[in-house]
């Protein structure tokens, strides 16, 4: 953890929010892989130029909304292109 957390956001701002899998697939294109999927979910302040990245176990909102909370400053838009928990639950910041 940072010794200053990090404030993304704020009042009238937009931040991006997104997730991505990270797979080692080296010659075997389109091979099903057995190892574990490991997904890192980010928050970027554009006019900030700043964000946050973070493994996580999974991209259910329980996960999700307490990093978005203890990241993103309240009163703020959130961009977000990716999975349904972020767009079926209310995330309050």
């Amino acid at each position: 953890m940072l010794a200053t957390p990090i404030a993304l956001g704020g009042p009238g701002k937009i931040v991006q929010i997104d997730e991505s899998v990270m797979v080692r697939a080296k010659y075997h294109r389109g091979h099903q892989l057995r190892a574990r999927q490991r997904w890192v979910f980010g928050v970027y302040d554009p006019e900030k130029k700043e964000g946050h990245i973070e493994l996580v176990e999974n991209r259910e909102a329980a996960t999700l909304i307490p990093i978005i909370q203890r990241v993103v400053v309240p009163g703020r838009a959130m961009w977000s292109a990716f999975t349904a928990c972020c767009a079926s639950c209310s995330v309050r910041v």
